[in-house]
């Protein structure tokens, strides 16, 4: 009652004491109703990463059931590790449809780099123009790769274009 303004004052009849009552429950049902979405917002758990987990834990005990060699085991963890990260990285991109311009503008900020160095004077592209470049930006799709996965075979038709951004990239004959 304090909160009211009503420190000193104490009620004298059953009709004043009804209402303090109803004021503190309602005071107790607002702060729990408070206390308890915040609770529930700060406390909820991702199901991606709990469904990640168990299945990494499932892994780990079915390689452990058929004795699996420790460096298979830790090839398929790192392999489905690897995979969840770039699911979710694919994910935190995020799937909005922006306009055009606003779009070349991003594809400007993650790729430009690259980009100046694929029409630096003497490379490939740098007779194309901006316009081009801008649009070739804008269907770049960004892929890992693990190490040793193959990206084109001898003699393969692709209908890609391959940038490497960081790593190495080994080509090997076959025998």
């Amino acid at each position: 009652m304090t909160s009211l303004g009503l420190s000193l004052w104490f009620p004298n009849n059953w009709i004043e004491i009804l209402f303090c009552l109803l004021v503190m429950i309602l005071q107790v049902w607002l702060s729990g109703l408070i206390l308890g979405t915040l609770f529930h917002y700060l406390g909820q758990k991702d199901i991606v990463s709990e469904t990640h987990k168990e299945l990494l834990e499932d892994l780990s005990s079915f390689a452990d059931q058929k004795l699996l060699p420790p460096e298979l085991k830790d090839r398929i963890i790192k392999h489905v590790e690897f995979q969840h990260r770039k699911r979710v990285e694919n994910k935190s991109a995020g799937s909005v449809n922006l306009p055009r311009s606003l779009a070349v503008k991003v594809a400007n900020v993650k790729y430009r780099e690259m980009m100046d160095m694929c029409t630096a004077r003497g490379q490939f592209l740098c007779a194309c123009n901006p316009q081009f470049i801008s649009a070739l930006m804008l269907n770049f799709k960004v892929h890992y790769l693990m190490l040793g996965e193959e990206i084109n075979k001898k003699d393969d038709a692709s209908r890609e274009l391959v940038f490497i951004y960081t790593g190495d990239a080994h080509v090997m004959e076959e025998d």
